[in-house]
């Protein structure tokens, strides 16, 4: 296949992938996707699977099940059925029996025993040793020691795990978001873990098109619960909010953030000093406040910056959950 036909059919398989999370909890049948993406049935079965690594039934499988498996950790008052017949399953027993094929318990396990969660030194993750035939996965590049380790790092995440709110966020607003029309690049798997490539591309981009300026605003939109969804598997697409009638270049994809409540946290700091933040944020702010996240893609706003090499560089960023009232 060449360049072009390549990335011909990214875009026409990133027209499914939208569709699939727009339409997560109806029914999707094998003929309805290969029509949105303009191909037989038969060839696009081939195509999404030597693009995506899965089937576009297992595709959809997994994204049902990861969402009902991050609603088991973030809405503890709702029923498992309830969960179970939200996220496109018929049965409780049909759920329990594809849940536990996947993670290798179920789900009562997965939302009580802390046995299956470790601190890996940025957030809280499932172990994958904890239990055989769960899905396998990819190694997060290594952290370097003296990062890791570094003795106030390890004291500002201390102090954020018992309640004192750290330096680097500046304030914390819930309010109401607008939608955001962005020109996006979409990344999957462990990309997610190098946000300043990512900006770095789109500054570029943004220059080529004559968007280049401090009025700009960068987004980035995190479709997974990095703790739950392999890291190959991951998907998140950064870009620049655009006007609507902004002309289609073949490079980018269109994508409008959804509107509503956010908890907008306030960020300055470096780089690192996110894990503090986060730390703070869903060990504390969520128990001591009305709200509790909602199932929306969390999304980073970003002004318009420069990138810095310097490993002390300061970033501004609004982290924006998605929050209902409890």
């Amino acid at each position: 296949m060449n360049a072009p036909d390549h990335l011909r059919y990214q875009k026409r398989l990133l027209r499914v992938l939208q569709h699939v999370e727009a339409h997560l909890n109806d029914a999707m049948e094998l003929s309805d996707l290969a029509a949105v993406a303009n191909f037989s049935p038969f060839h696009f079965q081939r195509i999404f699977t030597a693009f995506m690594g899965e089937s576009p039934q297992d595709y959809i499988r997994r994204l049902r099940l990861e969402r009902a498996a991050n609603q088991l950790l973030v809405h503890r008052r709702r029923s498992v059925l309830d969960i179970a017949l939200a996220n496109g399953f018929e049965t409780q027993h049909g759920f329990a029996k594809a849940f536990r094929k996947h993670f290798g318990m179920n789900a009562t396990q997965w939302r009580s025993d802390k046995s299956f969660w470790r601190w890996n030194g940025y957030h809280w993750e499932w172990r994958p040793e904890s239990k055989a035939g769960q899905i396998p996965r990819m190694p997060r590049p290594e952290t370097p020691p003296a990062l890791l380790y570094a003795p106030e790092r390890l004291a500002a995440l201390h102090a954020a795990h018992q309640g004192e709110r750290p330096e680097c966020i500046v304030s914390m607003t819930v309010c109401q978001l607008p939608s955001y029309h962005v020109a996006s690049f979409r990344r999957r798997g462990i990309e997610l873990e190098r946000p300043l490539a990512h900006w770095h591309e789109v500054l570029q981009w943004a220059a080529l098109h004559g968007l280049a300026g401090s009025d700009g605003i960068g987004i980035c939109i995190v479709h997974d619960n990095i703790n739950i969804t392999p890291d190959s598997m991951l998907r998140i697409d950064t870009g620049l909010v655009v006007p609507a009638d902004f002309p289609p270049d073949g490079v980018t994809t269109r994508v409008d953030t959804a509107a509503g409540r956010y908890l907008v946290v306030s960020f300055a700091g470096r780089l690192d000093e996110e894990a503090v933040a986060n730390a703070y944020l869903w060990q504390h702010w969520f128990d001591d406040n009305h709200y509790e996240p909602d199932d929306r893609p969390l999304i980073y706003r970003a002004p318009y910056q420069p990138l810095h090499t310097d490993a002390d560089a300061r970033y501004r960023f609004d982290i924006c959950i998605p929050v209902r009232l409890r």
